[in-house]
């Protein structure tokens, strides 16, 4: 399994350079693991940047994956490996999509 946090999501939608990096390392969809909190990040982000049927056909994506959803255990262990590694847990606002984002299917 791979988890791929909402900043590299943004980065491979939006085709940087970083995002074609991101491209190279995701796994085949049944390994691809998605928390729920990841959805929320990109629903938001998604619908403000890109619009409400950009949203709804990355989400519809981010379903075939595997879905984690996100209990009390596992969002305390992600405060502490955040806090270990020094992570980010939002999406940074600041970007913005091209005109055209990258095909996704």
């Amino acid at each position: 399994m791979r988890l791929v946090d909402t900043s590299a999501w943004i980065e491979w939608l939006i085709g940087s350079r970083v995002g074609a990096a991101v491209a190279k390392e995701l796994p085949e969809r049944g390994k691809w693991l998605v928390p729920t909190i990841v959805q929320l990040e990109l629903a938001k982000w998604l619908t403000r940047e890109a619009g409400e049927d950009k949203a709804d056909q990355v989400i519809a994506f981010t379903e075939t994956c595997v879905v984690a959803d996100l209990d009390t255990a596992i969002a305390l262990s992600a405060a502490d490996l955040c806090a270990q590694h020094k992570l980010a847990t939002t999406a940074r606002s600041s970007m913005r999509p091209p005109l055209r984002m990258v095909p996704i299917f």
